[in-house]
């Protein structure tokens, strides 16, 4: 690490990515390389399949297991830095592409099978989030990341600097749109997101824990962005982490039916954990001006 190398960085501004699920509502999140694109799209397969009419039943819990491994599948097959390769951005967020996904999760739940999906396992951990909100209703959320190994464990001599894990986190063979390359960025789980009502922003979001961060986030959005839930609600909601493949874990307290239900069409469920991941999140009342924080 040299002098030349911290004058040559420059922090960026860059448009989010968005998806409204009515025309009161929208969420925003961080763009590529980012994990926010993941959310939006299991959110869009939602949309599509009017879930609310399915959210209180195991076809319900199946259905929306579904559409979360349908996004990581997407993501770990797809997704890269998008100014070294070609990202299907707008294909995978388009009405037609929720359309066709969730027309295949329909088949899965009426068939009562989980839908044959090829994605290898993966683990990864060790981030912060901060959240915030002040009196006139500037939300902010900010996520950190150095790995659950410390980053890289190699400090800067002179400089105190430790570091990162970055290249952990890039696909190791050549070819795939998240391999290494020169000057390229790697996909990563952080999706710090700020929701949006009537034009004014109501919510900040984000979470820490790796891998799990973004069905963690997922999760929240669908009980209080969805389900209409309040934050504490939706914040003591028990969450379930799937990366596609059929192993699927809970958290203490997920409905023992939807569980018992998945378990009956072929998923591996368990072990339950304590906590997915750290989600913290702040609200904002534009009409009273009344601030809420959670995290669990």
């Amino acid at each position: 690490m040299t002098a030349k190398d911290l004058a040559a960085y420059q922090a960026r501004e860059v448009e989010p990515l968005s998806l409204s699920w009515n025309d009161s509502t929208t969420l925003y999140t961080a763009p590529l390389t980012a994990g926010g694109l993941t959310i939006l799209e299991a959110v869009a397969i939602l949309k599509a399949l009017n879930w609310k009419k399915l959210s209180s039943s195991p076809a319900g819990a199946h259905a929306r297991l579904e559409a979360l491994r349908l996004a990581w599948s997407d993501r770990l097959n797809f997704l890269g830095d998008p100014e070294k390769v070609k990202v299907p951005v707008d294909h995978l967020l388009s009405a037609n592409y929720a359309r066709e996904l969730a027309a295949k999760v329909e088949g899965a739940v009426k068939a009562r099978k989980p839908m044959a999906i090829e994605v290898r396992k993966h683990s990864d951990e060790g981030t912060n989030n901060i959240c915030s909100v002040d009196r006139r209703g500037n939300l902010v959320a900010v996520t950190l990341t150095q790995g659950g190994s410390f980053g890289a464990q190699v400090t800067v001599d002179g400089l105190g600097l430790t570091l990162g894990h970055g290249m952990s986190r890039f696909e190791p063979h050549p070819g795939h749109p998240n391999s290494p390359g020169p000057g390229k960025r790697p996909l990563h789980n952080m999706c710090p997101s700020l929701l949006e009502h009537n034009g004014a922003a109501v919510l900040a979001v984000g979470g820490a824990g790796g891998v799990r961060i973004p069905n963690a986030i997922f999760d929240l959005l669908t009980h209080y962005w969805i389900g209409g839930a309040t934050l504490e609600e939706a914040i003591a909601a028990p969450r379930l982490h799937c990366t596609g493949t059929l192993n699927v874990v809970i958290e203490s307290g997920w409905p023992k039916a939807d569980a018992e239900y998945l378990k009956q069409i072929g998923f591996k469920v368990g072990p339950e954990l304590p906590a997915a991941a750290h989600v913290s999140a702040v609200s904002f009342n534009p009409k009273t001006g009344e601030c809420r924080s959670a995290m669990r």
